[in-house]
């Protein structure tokens, strides 16, 4: 019988290591509270708050889909901000302009029209699933015509006092609610105080 040599062992080793790893990965052990698995890249949204004029906080774009959306573990009615995932290799910026043309028909400049606001990271904003979003304000063109993509049934300016609250999917009560409240000031209100 032949004595195990050094590489035999090492080779043993590393065997039971990377089985001791995908062992643990695969049986759903996890490294958070929401019972998200351990790894699980979060999903990178952008959403846009569309206004009027940022330093007054007018009426905000919202987008009726024409399907159910779900807000937190609990399915709601189909109102949101203009939205979507970032892309691979996307800028936020250029992110931003894409969702801003897919869902309202308007075309902007990223990085000259819009200021990010606040970044929303709740693990129960999106149905459990780690999802971060990134929001924007961004003044609406004077000369704009709000167009309603394939998927929603209206795109529409909205006030304050016309705001549907109850049918707002995911956590967009709360960002819009933020923004009314100056919660986090935009550089432009700083400026002008």
């Amino acid at each position: 019988m032949k004595e195990p040599t050094l590489v035999t062992f090492c080779f043993v080793v590393c065997a039971f290591v990377c089985g001791f790893i995908l062992a643990s990965l695969s049986s759903g052990a996890d490294a958070t509270s929401s019972g998200a698995p351990l790894l699980a890249p979060p999903r990178l949204r952008v959403e846009l708050l569309f206004t009027t004029s940022p330093s007054v906080a007018g009426p905000i774009v919202l987008v009726q889909h024409k399907g159910e959306l779900h807000g937190g573990r609990r399915r709601v009615r189909n109102v949101a901000l203009p939205s979507a995932a970032a892309l691979r290799g996307e800028t936020l910026e250029r992110a931003v302009e894409r969702v801003a043309k897919q869902d309202t028909g308007v075309i902007i400049d990223g990085k000259k029209d819009c200021e990010q606001f606040h970044t929303y990271s709740d693990p129960a904003r999106d149905d459990g699933r780690v999802s971060m979003a990134v929001v924007f304000v961004c003044t609406l063109p004077a000369d704009s015509d709000l167009r309603a993509p394939q998927h929603a049934h209206a795109t529409q300016l909205v006030e304050e006092a016309d705001m549907p609250w109850q049918y707002l999917a995911y956590d967009h009560g709360v960002v819009i609610q933020d923004f009314y409240n100056h919660r986090y000031p935009l550089l432009r209100w700083l400026s002008q105080q």
